[in-house]
């Protein structure tokens, strides 16, 4: 592909990978024990590639999933889909996170290669579907430990502020 692609690509794959974070980072919020899974395939050096040629990874939660795929001209792609029952999973503010951060990491050039493939979809339906093949090769199960924090609010709470700030503060601040 011509070098505007790969560098389109490369920031695809970035705006990929802070997708998943902003979803392992809810998850460790959430209080539901299955809510807290979600599945990673790998697909893109399989020699039997089962969800498609184009799918290179996949990351599935019982509330939503997005895949990193490519197109016949070695465009990247991100697909999402979100639970019709999201609502009843997490919280109406992380619900908006995640749709935010999606919106924020894939911005001007990138978003003709973003689709959202539905707000209806039974992503439960799917994760369960998916974990039936959990001992394949390239599936990975994920099980997010639930913050010790009850809330973000008292994470917050436990945080010390200092008032000399350290070296490495400094040359961060002074950039």
């Amino acid at each position: 592909t011509p070098a505007y692609i790969q560098e389109r690509n490369k920031n695809i794959l970035s705006a990929f990978n802070s997708i998943k974070e902003t979803i392992n980072r809810i998850q460790g919020w959430l209080n539901n024990e299955n809510a807290r899974k979600r599945i990673e395939i790998t697909t893109l050096n399989s020699s039997s590639n089962i969800l498609g040629y184009s799918t290179i990874n996949n990351c599935i939660t019982p509330f939503c999933f997005v895949t990193l795929g490519c197109d016949t001209f070695g465009r990247f792609t991100i697909s999402y889909g979100i639970d019709t029952n999201i609502l009843q999973m997490v919280s109406d503010n992380m619900a908006s996170t995640l749709l935010r951060r999606i919106y924020e990491f894939t911005p001007g050039e990138m978003e003709p290669f973003v689709q959202f493939v539905s707000l209806s979809l039974d992503c439960v339906t799917y994760f369960e579907n998916t974990l039936k093949h959990i001992h394949d090769d390239n599936y990975e199960l994920i099980e997010v430990k639930r913050h010790e924090e009850e809330s973000i609010a008292d994470l917050l709470s436990k945080i010390e502020l200092k008032d000399d700030v350290d070296e490495e503060t400094k040359k961060w601040f002074n950039r």
